[in-house]
């Protein structure tokens, strides 16, 4: 869940990304994984999903997801349009832990929110990250 206001437009970086609407301090926590915006699907469940004809719901699940244990999650606000940079990064999770996202530096105004799934996802996140290998 996004904990700061923000807005879904179209990215330099990859397709529609997300975009901070005000300025955000360094340090600032501005995501959270909670049970009200983030769903959990079975393996199962994914299977079934992967299988059905493709639509833009199960587009969305397929790009939009991650994997994490036993689960396929997927963000239902517009954290879901995070995208990825290896260099460009402002959002990280803080030491330790994979259900937050700290502001790294200050985001300005309109800046897109950017994270590097390879620290963000880790090796196990290999749905929302298709092209990084």
């Amino acid at each position: 869940m996004l904990l700061v206001p923000t807005d879904v437009r179209p990215s330099s970086v990859h397709g529609r990304g997300v975009f901070a609407r005000d300025f955000v301090p360094c340090g600032t926590v501005v995501w959270v994984m909670d049970r009200d915006s983030t769903l959990a699907l079975t393996r199962a469940q994914w299977a079934v999903l992967s299988a059905s004809e493709s639509d833009d719901l199960s587009n969305a699940f397929r790009w939009h997801g991650f994997e994490e244990q036993e689960h396929i999650v997927v963000d239902l606000d517009n954290a879901r349009y995070l995208n990825h940079s290896d260099d460009r990064a402002n959002l990280a999770c803080p030491a330790g832990r994979r259900d937050a996202m700290v502001a790294t530096r200050d985001i300005e105004a309109g800046e897109e929110l950017l994270e590097n799934y390879n620290q963000t996802i880790g090796a196990t996140g290999t749905l929302c990250a298709a092209f990084l290998g």
